[in-house]
């Protein structure tokens, strides 16, 4: 657990003080002791004062120091320092150091006020109250809430004996006094204070005004802090929207509405809107504090526990160092705020696995907490918690408890019995005792998590306090439930698995109805192995049972663990389309995610020129980002609102059954073949017309070294490399195909999964060759078998039934950009958006087979064939929507760290401002009706591999884009090669033949044809055909 928005409540309470006016006994004091000569002079420094006092509610901090310091010196040579208005000045000053993070000085000039006050106006003039609730706050800076307390008591007490009641004073010392109890981890007294400040203020002052914003936001936190997510959202919500129409978009108060979002995104998992929030409070803040601001480095903290989660230790690891680098000067070392960031540097450490370097982190923070908060307190509990996780690595469970125990007793004594963090303490004390061989209090404390998540066997999902913890949990359940069964194989343990994975399932594909892109890849990472343990379940109650429904369950679990975004993304486009929305709206939608689009890729270029995320230049980017962002958002909900279609095709995600297969997808004589790779078990599901069966087999130990070792033996077209890449092929025919040999069918659809996914599955040898320097005599898969691919058994069933948006009026269109060109560096592009430094030296060389390639295809079908500085992107744009077929003969390049921008290179220009490089974001806006897409080019069908989700490649976007089949490369294959095989598929379409089919001829053709080394499958057997096969 890493600790979040500690600095927060400070910001709050800076920020909902309110300016005290100049009182009528000041005004008193002035005319009476004002000298005639001097009250030109008092009465500027009164305008100055209320200038600047303008100035600061709206974050000009320079300017309101410069009319402060002017309104000081006015009155210090008119009225001198001894006076009420003096105070007055040195009150505002000390307001205007809080905010700019400069307390020893703030606290000096309060002082000063403060005895001022006393002296001339008496204990209980209301200025004194000002001033001692100022110091409450500063109080809370230094950690000593007793003496906070009493400030803010003693003030209240001042403000409730005046003759006339100032109701926004005693409002801001109620919002004080929550902000002590909030830090003290007292939230239900907390939110009694700042609900008395609400209903004070609304009735002088409506809902639509900046202090009433603040306790709005405030009881959001409340909620916020005790679990209650989705209200605190709507309290965030109507507080930013306040602040807003006051402020504009440029405001501290905006950024601190902003932080508050974030931070509860962070809690509910949803890290790309929390990272938006972040960026744009970062931007706020830096443009009106300068990076040296305790505020700034608020964000850096928060935007360090976003990168943490996702992954990437580096940046989390020096965002905290500069929040940490800031704090220090500030604070010192040893202030509880100090502590926080101690406690993410340790959990960087932790998930790079420098466990005792973590160690010392977290003990440096809780000794500073436990000094500072006492030892109820939620900071000094997720330390506690940090450093179980950290001894339950080290196998040092002992050491775990304790600290696992010590957090939960911290919770309890916060929340009661049930929080979030009240579950994820029990959670982790089941597993401890599961380690340690304790079964039944494994289940015991199981139970209590779930209790604690709000989480009951016959209520709604809704109900729960983190959906996305509780997944967790009942996951960790359901493989505990499993175990047992594997250590004392019991029928009735068996079918308590069955049900305690049916349980996981539910919740797991409720949280998954909103689930962003980032937050899928960390939970189908995490998920895959209660996914292993469910089928294994299932497995052997089919065993046990004879009765079908498991195997056919079987199925559909594996169909749920593959490709659900891209299904998700073709749904809701479909949706946009078949949904009856007017032009004008969808236009509208289009627009703004092509605006988006051009933004992230410049956000991209910047990130890719050397620029950091921080960036102010990023930052600036991402506002822009962040804005469309919520525009189309709400753009999107209109459509769920309004149009009900709209709503039913997006959300219905229904996975294909196998009795669907059988009888709409496979024709006679295929079958299909789909893969679940776990840690321990392959399973191989085999569907044909007539038959179903779920095959179990043993993960061999050797399987990653095997794929990997004909990935790269594969790609080479030398004889050294035949040797290795023949066993290689052999040994996996053994693992993937050899147990289902004997039941499959001439035609194979292969639905891979995970590292399988790099494998050209027609190149595997059904036995090792006799010679390995003739691949042409090599007994291939392919002699055997006609072989297409798809990313799920679903999404098949979504390109073949696929209705396009209009039909198109054209055949094919062809494109070869380096047709007639000679080889040009990247180098010489248009250097604007050129984005990977490392690739400006790459060449993209002339493809002069191109030129054959696209002439054959003209002679055999209708195809308008664009050639060299012809075939440009802008051209593609145009035109691709109105052909059956696009044929694309290019260099393609696949980008396995960000598959979002893997690239088509089309005819470059020295105008263009991206290079005319066609990016996998790209074609997410593009609309095509195309029956079939050939990416005659390199490596198109690879890209980024993602637990869940495949390859995020080139083919992978044309499909979402509307194609209905690809045929594509794994590797970057010879031009010369690959225009041999693409008229010869073409010429084998235009028999009649299906598309993988004609691609197994064309394959075959180019063995007959080219003897000995010219035959090693580097050539030939990098294209693959995924989707709808059907002929063309």
């Amino acid at each position: 657990m890493i600790s979040k928005n500690v600095q927060f409540l400070l910001f709050l309470l800076l920020y909902s003080f309110i300016l005290p006016t100049i009182s009528s006994a000041q005004r008193e004091h002035v005319l009476r002791d004002s000298l005639p000569l001097a009250a030109m002079d008092t009465l500027q420094a009164k305008e100055m004062l209320a200038l600047g006092k303008n100035q600061l509610q709206q974050g000009d901090f320079a300017g309101a120091e410069q009319s402060f310091a002017e309104a000081r010196g006015k009155i210090s040579a008119s009225l001198g320092e001894f006076h009420p208005l003096f105070a007055e000045a040195l009150y505002l000053m000390g307001r205007l150091k809080m905010h700019l993070g400069d307390f020893p000085t703030a606290a000096e000039l309060h002082n000063k006020a403060l005895s001022i006050r006393l002296s001339l106006l008496g204990e209980q003039h209301s200025s004194v109250a000002f001033s001692l609730a100022d110091l409450g706050i500063l109080a809370i800076y230094q950690g000593d809430f007793d003496l906070a307390v009493k400030r803010f008591k003693s003030a209240l007490d001042i403000h409730n004996r005046q003759a006339v009641k100032d109701h926004r004073a005693i409002a801001s010392v109620y919002n004080g006094l929550g902000g002590v109890y909030s830090y003290t981890a007292k939230y239900d007294s907390a939110e009694a204070y700042y609900i008395k400040g609400y209903e004070l203020l609304v009735p002088i002052l409506g809902e639509q005004h900046q202090e009433v914003a603040v306790f709005i936001n405030n009881i959001g936190f409340c909620k916020d802090k005790k679990g209650y997510y989705r209200e605190a959202v709507n309290y965030y919500t109507q507080g930013l929207n306040i602040r807003k129409s006051i402020f504009g978009s440029n405001h501290p108060e905006v950024a601190l509405s902003y932080n508050s979002l974030g931070a509860v995104m962070i809690a509910t998992g949803d890290y790309s809107k929390a990272m938006s929030y972040h960026e744009n409070a970062l931007q706020i803040r830096i443009s009106v504090f300068g990076e040296n601001h305790p505020e700034v480095a608020n964000s850096y903290n928060n935007l360090g526990i976003i990168y943490n989660f996702l992954g990437d230790q580096e940046n989390a690891q020096q965002l905290f160092e500069k929040a940490l680098e800031i704090n220090q000067q500030i604070y010192g070392p040893t202030h509880y705020l100090i502590a926080s960031m101690k406690n993410n540097l340790g959990m960087v450490y932790e998930d790079i696995e420098q466990f005792s370097k973590a160690i010392e982190y977290y003990d440096q923070g809780l000794k500073i907490q436990q000094a500072s908060l006492g030892e109820i307190n939620l900071e000094v509990r997720n330390s506690h918690y940090n450093l179980g996780n950290v001894y339950f690595k080290l196998k040092d469970y002992d050491n775990a408890f304790q600290q696992h125990q010590a957090a939960l007793q911290i919770s309890r004594e916060l929340f009661g019995d049930q929080h979030p963090s009240i579950g994820e303490s029990l959670r982790n004390l089941a597993l401890i005792v599961w380690k340690q061989g304790r079964p039944e209090e494994a289940i015991t404390y199981f139970e209590a998590s779930l209790k604690a998540f709000n989480y009951k066997e016959n209520g709604t999902l809704e109900e729960v306090n983190s959906l996305w913890q509780t997944v967790g949990t009942l996951g960790e359940i359901a493989q505990f439930t499993f175990m047992q069964h594997r250590y004392q194989p019991k029928v009735d343990l068996l079918y308590q698995s069955y049900i305690d994975h049916q349980r996981w399932l539910a919740a797991m594909l409720a949280q998954q109805q909103d689930q962003t892109a980032e937050l899928k890849a960390i939970f189908d990472q995490i998920n895959a192995t209660v996914f292993e343990t469910a089928l294994l379940t299932n497995q052997l109650l089919y065993e046990q049972t004879d009765s079908v429904r498991y195997a056919y369950e079987s199925f559909d679990l594996s169909e749920r663990s593959k490709s659900l975004l891209l299904y998700k993304a073709m749904q809701e486009a479909d949706a946009l389309y078949f949904a009856d929305i007017p032009d004008s709206l969808l236009k509208k939608e289009y627009d703004l995610r092509m605006d988006m689009t051009y933004l992230e890729k410049q956000r991209q270029a910047q990130l890719m020129g050397g620029r950091s995320e921080t960036d102010t230049t990023v930052l600036a980017i991402r506002a822009e980002l962040f804005h469309l962002q919520q525009v189309y958002d709400q753009l999107k909900s209109r459509f769920e609102k309004d149009y009900s279609n709209y709503y039913r095709l997006k959300y219905e995600l229904a996975t294909v059954s196998v009795t669907e297969i059988q009888r709409d997808l496979l024709q006679p004589g295929q079958a299909l073949v789909e893969y679940f790779l776990g840690d321990s078990t392959l399973f191989i599901f085999l569907v044909k017309p007539q038959d179903y069966q779920v095959i179990e087999v043993a993960v061999d130990p050797q399987l990653s070294e095997w794929v990997e070792t004909l990935r790269q033996n594969i790609r080479q077209p030398y004889p050294y490399s035949l040797a290795a890449y023949s066993e290689a092929a052999y040994r996996l025919y053994d693992i993937l195909l050899a147990p289902i040999a004997e039941q499959l069918s001439d035609r194979l659809i292969i639905i891979p999964d995970g590292i399988l996914n790099y494998l050209p599955f027609d190149a595997l040898l059904t036995r090792e060759p006799k010679n390995p320097y003739r691949p042409e005599t090599y007994d291939y898969v392919m002699r055997n078998y006609q072989i297409s691919y798809s990313y799920s058994a679903t999404l098949l069933r979504e390109m073949i039934q696929k209705q396009h948006r209009r039909i198109p009026e054209r055949q094919i269109l062809a494109m070869a950009p380096y047709a007639d060109l000679d080889s040009i560096a990247t180098s010489s592009f248009h250097q604007g958006d050129w984005w990977d430094t490392k690739n400006r030296g790459e060449i993209l060389k002339g493809l002069p087979a191109t030129t054959i390639e696209l002439d054959s295809i003209q002679n055999i079908y209708s195809t308008d064939a664009l050639y060299g500085a012809a075939a440009t992107k802008k051209r593609f744009w145009d035109l691709a929507y109105n052909y059956r077929v696009l044929h694309l003969a290019t260099h393609g390049k696949a980008d396995p760290r960000v598959g979002d921008y893997s690239y088509l290179a089309f005819a470059p220009l020295s105008d263009s401002l991206d290079n005319e490089l066609l990016y996998v974001r790209d074609l997410y806006n593009l609309p095509l009706n195309a029956d079939m897409v050939v990416l005659s080019a390199c490596e198109t069908g690879m890209g980024e591999l993602q637990r869940g989700e495949g390859m995020v490649s080139m083919a992978r976007a044309f499909a979402y884009a509307g194609a209905k089949s690809m045929v594509t490369t794994l590797w970057p294959v010879n031009d010369r090669s690959m225009q041999e095989l693409m008229v010869a598929f073409y010429q084998n379409l235009k028999k009649g033949k299906t598309k993988e089919e004609a691609l197994q001829s064309a394959k075959m053709e180019y063995l007959v044809k080219h003897p000995g080394t010219a035959a090693h499958p580097s050539f030939w057997a990098g294209v693959i055909v995924i989707g709808d096969t059907q002929g063309f």
